[in-house]
């Protein structure tokens, strides 16, 4: 999921600031670079001589890849406040669209732990009224892309806190750079009233962080180290250089990927220039999912072109009553099929099969092709529209 394909305003950062220095310079503090975390826990310092590439990292409240300077596009991360934000909205959000926002039962899970463990936070107490704002108000979707713009919690806390100093209004900043972080927020934000709900739901993550989440991400994240350094493995020697003149032609030529415990085959995307572009991907549970993060990848780097086929092969009417939605929905689905046809087809079956499991249908045991055009169903102009951006787009034209 990405801005433009919902139709959620473009967050107005300015193209003139890394998203990176506009909150430095914004908080009062010097521009870091990304964390790159060794044996424990580094400094924003960037990576020790003699790092080498491919060696797992051990988890931390910021997991990077260990890297060496020949390695260093597309680098995939973990940090946990973005998990925190999309949790909050996991606990809080109807999930019963096609595609779901979130893992599939993931609430469930996270109750089953909650109640084990005997835990109960503010985001508990505040759930029903916080929810009923949410169903009333279904435009705070796109709140849940805002911490893909920070990179630790402490950072996007400040930036909330310069937000409600300016009461939402940009232009009684401080600074431009402050100016940008407020309109960013206020773009997810604009009503007095959302405002409110966010300070209440700021607060309840808080308290969820110190008496949750916190411990629970790191232990889950470090159960799942396994899996994660298979995924990137396979991610810096298989499939990283074969979508490099896709990710070129689109202008996506650097970036992370952020693995989501949250997230399953939604992820979430959003692109500030040509070499800052943060897709948050499903953190694999195990050896045998490694292939998700990819999947989600794909299906996320597809949305913008199969947006552009969608919008060329409907009509006014269709996009005025929702149906362009839908149908933008179904074709990043099979735009990212069509990428994995062009750089691993042996993955295709997979892909196909990983998807029918996130839409809740009966996955075959044969061949899941038709199964999968079924339930991911386009008019033949929209489906061929798609193949032919893809196609354009892996061609250099």
């Amino acid at each position: 999921m990405s801005l433009s394909i919902v139709g959620i305003p473009e967050v107005p950062l300015s193209k003139r600031w890394g998203r990176s220095m506009l909150v430095a310079l914004a908080l009062g503090c010097a521009p870091q670079g990304p964390v790159l975390v060794e044996a424990t826990p580094a400094p924003n310092t960037g990576p020790p001589p003699g790092t080498i590439a491919g060696t797992p990292a051990a988890p931390g409240k910021d997991m990077g890849t260990r890297t060496s300077a020949r390695d260093m596009t597309w680098r995939v991360y973990a940090r946990e406040h973005v998990d925190l934000w999309l949790h909050g909205f996991a606990m809080l959000q109807a999930d019963s669209t096609l595609v779901p926002y979130f893992r599939p039962g993931y609430r469930t899970h996270i109750e089953a732990v909650r109640r084990e463990r005997r835990v109960t936070t503010t985001l508990d107490a505040s759930r029903e009224r916080l929810s009923s704002y949410i169903d009333a108000n279904p435009r705070l979707i796109s709140a849940q892309f805002l911490p893909l713009y920070f990179q630790t919690w402490e950072e996007m806390r400040e930036g909330f806190d310069l937000f409600l100093s300016a009461d939402g209004n940009p232009r009684r900043a401080r600074d431009q750079a402050s100016a940008q972080v407020v309109a960013t927020f206020a773009a997810s934000f604009p009503q007095r009233r959302d405002r409110e709900w966010a300070r209440s739901f700021v607060h309840a993550l808080d308290d969820e962080r110190t008496r949750f989440y916190g411990e629970y991400w790191l232990a889950e994240t470090r159960a799942r180290e396994g899996a994660r350094t298979t995924f990137e493995l396979a991610w810096r020697t298989r499939f990283r250089g074969r979508l490099e003149r896709f990710l070129t032609n689109v202008q996506e030529d650097d970036g992370e990927v952020l693995l989501s415990l949250t997230l399953g085959g939604e992820g979430r995307t959003v692109s500030v220039n040509r070499r800052e572009n943060y897709v948050a991907v499903p953190f694999p549970d195990d050896d045998a999912a490694a292939n998700e993060p990819v999947f989600v990848f794909l299906h996320e780097i597809a949305g913008a072109p199969s947006a552009v086929a969608v919008r060329d092969q409907t009509t006014p009417a269709e996009q005025r009553d929702g149906t362009a939605d839908r149908y933008a929905s179904l074709a990043a689905v099979r735009g990212g099929a069509i990428i994995l046809a062009h750089v691993a087809p042996d993955l295709v079956p997979e892909y196909q099969r990983y998807y029918l499991r996130i839409a809740r249908a009966r996955v075959p045991d044969g061949d899941p092709t038709s199964a999968f055009e079924r339930s991911f169903s386009l008019p033949d102009a929209v489906r061929d529209a798609v193949a032919r951006q893809i196609d354009i787009i892996l061609g250099g034209i």
